[in-house]
């Protein structure tokens, strides 16, 4: 099933902060932001390359729905999702240019469930009309890949010095944690 991840995939770029005085906080941002961006720019890629494979005129109830007047709706619905996920692209980009990688709070950005959203409804649309084959090609791989990579590519493992638990630990036992150690 498309919802079973074998393997995910995790990185420490960005996130080894245990004696390396080069990685901040600023630059585990950055990382974030840039594996995002990433992450928006290959499955872009392969949404106008689904968009392509798809002129198709007979679709679904459920994806009719979404685009109603449109000659070509799984081409309108996908070249939406492809703008959203440009969009989703630009701000996670943003985020990495930005002074210290911050990233302003946007709900309109595009999340996994929206991504997954898309890709289950073109599926259903395309099994409801009689073409399996095609459901359970390029839209299927795509469904997988977002369960094993998510919107992030790879899960960021953050590493910290232990001096750093030690210190926190102990302001939150206010000073009992340091004489355990």
């Amino acid at each position: 099933p498309w919802t079973v991840a074998p393997i995910r995939f995790g990185s420490w770029i960005g996130g080894d902060r245990d004696g390396n005085p080069n990685v901040t906080a600023a630059i585990t941002r950055r990382a974030v932001c840039l594996s995002r961006a990433f992450a928006c720019t290959l499955y872009r890629r392969e949404v106008d390359a689904l968009a392509e494979d798809l002129s198709i005129a007979v679709a679904g109830e459920a994806l009719r729905a979404r685009v109603p007047d449109a000659r070509e709706p799984y081409r309108a619905v996908l070249n939406d999702l492809s703008a959203r996920l440009d969009a989703a692209r630009t701000h996670w980009l943003d985020g990495y240019h930005s002074e210290e990688g911050r990233v302003e709070s946007d709900v309109s950005v595009l999340g996994l469930e929206d991504l997954r959203d898309v890709f289950l409804c073109v599926r259903a649309s395309l099994q409801e009309t009689g073409a399996e084959a095609l459901a359970d090609g390029r839209v299927l791989d795509l469904l997988r890949r977002t369960t094993v990579f998510g919107l992030v590519l790879a899960r960021l493992d953050l590493r910290q010095d232990s001096g750093i638990h030690t210190e926190i630990a102990d302001r939150l036992t206010q000073g009992g944690y340091a004489v355990l150690d």
